[in-house]
């Protein structure tokens, strides 16, 4: 039972961890809530491939984005992995949304990471000592 609610509380406070991480990086990211092209431009051109996904039910390439020139991005990249985002900018406008968007992303990136730093550790428990090169 103590077992049970220390392994409880370990995940509450990496949980915890792993928002306010993702917070942070997002505030670096836009610190004025404001989107700011550093060394490129690929933030806007992720923003702009969220929000040309309005038409995508109906055809891949967009000619109403991209100053009307029948982009088809959705082609080449998997647009179901960025609709998300699209939702979020729906909901909350383009620049809240891809924050969030961005936070998500980077939460859930550390949610993954933190698990299979947690499987190799169980597997590298699990080898023999004759096994180890050392």
């Amino acid at each position: 039972m103590v077992k049970a609610v220390k392994k409880n509380n370990e995940l509450i406070g990496i949980i915890i961890l792993f928002v306010v991480l993702s917070i942070f990086y997002t505030y670096l990211m836009a610190p004025q809530h404001t989107l700011i092209a550093r060394d490129s431009l690929d933030g806007y051109f992720h923003l702009n491939r969220a929000l040309s996904l309005r038409h995508i039910w109906y055809s891949p390439i967009n000619f109403n984005d991209w100053g009307g020139v029948g982009n088809a991005t959705a082609l080449f990249y998997p647009w179901l992995t960025i609709y998300p985002m699209h939702l979020l900018t729906v909901i909350f406008g383009p620049v809240s949304g891809f924050l969030l968007s961005l936070t998500l992303v980077t939460f859930l990136t550390l949610v993954s990471s933190r698990k299979l730093q947690e499987q190799v550790s169980q597997s590298l428990r699990t080898i023999p000592e004759q096994a180890v090169i050392k």
